[in-house]
């Protein structure tokens, strides 16, 4: 399975002269989803659609925190909800990518980088 990735737009910083721009891309769940993980990115993940989607990010095994299970959970008929900054122990897969996924192509994901 080739997986999406969605390329982070960095934040316009701590004393920003202009926003940035924000852009969503639909899930592709037969493919599901990546970005590159440096420990700054926050993945936005929107239900466009008028049913309830689920939504996993996927975990690696945390040899300081023993944390060792995936993150899944529901979003409702037009929520956005917000997971991170993710850490890059327990999150980052050995290619150096964090992987999810959406059930659903409602389902609308950005990616910044803070």
């Amino acid at each position: 399975m080739a997986r999406v990735t969605h390329t982070a737009v960095q934040t316009s910083g701590k004393y920003p002269t202009a926003p940035f721009t924000l852009t969503a891309t639909a899930a592709t769940p037969a493919d599901d989803e990546q970005t590159a993980l440096t420990g700054r990115e926050v993945i936005i993940f929107r239900n466009s659609g008028a049913t309830e989607r689920n939504v996993i990010i996927t975990s690696v095994a945390d040899s300081q925190k023993n944390r060792t299970g995936n993150v899944s959970f529901a979003l409702a008929a037009g929520a956005i909800k917000a997971v991170g900054p993710l850490g890059i122990d327990g999150w980052r897969q050995s290619d150096g990518m964090l992987y999810f996924e959406a059930d659903h192509a409602e389902v609308l994901i950005s990616v910044i980088r803070v």
